[in-house]
């Protein structure tokens, strides 16, 4: 917890403090692949990842506050090379879902959350070099597709409706 530093800690604004006993346990995973199909220029990169947490305070046998929920990701990217013009490309689809998160803490007033999920899709051009740039490159991403009304945990806030963002980017 972090408190007021007492009058004694002169120049000191603040001081951590434990107020419990408790335990801590997480699991994070990654497995990702890269496909080659048919030659070298075209590449299929599919990929999914979960994060897991859970904590205890063991002195009041209550879960432990700021606990995020569970996290799995999966997009699956296509990556390729047209050689007759030295364009390269990236095509992606994924999706992340936010499970539920029930296990609060009462005594810090944590709210529960609902379980969402973000659908998202991506595209990417690369040229180069193109006038005196080294490379051009163009990119558009559009994000939450469904327009799902959610908060992650602990935020104050709603998160982003449906979002569209162009980028380009110049390298020289």
């Amino acid at each position: 917890t972090l408190r007021l530093a007492p009058p004694e800690r002169p120049g000191c604004e603040y001081v951590y403090a434990n107020d419990c006993t408790a335990w801590l346990a997480g699991a994070e995973a990654r497995v990702s692949a890269r496909i080659p199909l048919g030659s070298r220029r075209f590449v299929l990169r599919p990929a999914v990842s979960a994060t897991w947490m859970r904590g205890e305070d063991a002195s009041t046998d209550t879960p432990l506050p700021e606990i995020p929920p569970l996290r799995i990701a999966a997009h699956l990217r296509h990556e390729g090379v047209v050689r007759a013009r030295g364009t390269r490309y990236v095509v992606e689809a994924g999706v992340v879902y936010h499970g539920p998160q029930r296990r609060v803490s009462a005594a810090a007033g944590e709210p529960a959350t609902s379980s969402f999920a973000l659908v998202h899709v991506a595209a990417g051009f690369e040229w180069g070099p193109v006038l005196w740039f080294e490379t051009v490159q163009v990119g558009v991403r559009a994000t939450n597709l469904a327009d799902v009304r959610y908060r992650h945990h602990l935020a104050w806030a709603l998160g982003r409706g449906r979002d569209l963002r162009m980028t380009l980017r110049l390298v020289f």
